[in-house]
């Protein structure tokens, strides 16, 4: 009986009919996998990519923009302070 079953299996009809279900199988079922074993597609990657990209791309301008908001912020708290100087000394 194990010779039976040994020739069988390795029969190369049989080894392709296998390889057609395994196919099948997993085209029926790869997205089910993908949500269940939470797997990340090339789609999911090159969207990964891009948005990379373009923070990478937006830090110098983020940082210009703080710099300037920093600088105007500063000398708004300059003039404040000195206000406050003004009205917390005494005039003589």
């Amino acid at each position: 009986m194990g010779g039976k079953i040994k020739d069988k299996v390795s029969t190369s009809s049989s080894t392709d009919d296998l390889s057609e279900r395994i196919d099948l199988f997993m085209s029926e079922k790869s997205d089910q996998m993908i949500e269940d074993w939470e797997l990340a597609t090339k789609n999911d990657i090159t969207g990964l990519e891009k948005r990379f990209e373009t923070a990478t791309k937006n830090i110098g301008d983020l940082e210009k923009k703080f710099d300037e908001y920093r600088g105007s912020t500063n000398n708004k708290l300059e003039k404040i302070e000195e206000r406050l100087e003004k009205l917390e000394t005494p005039e003589e």
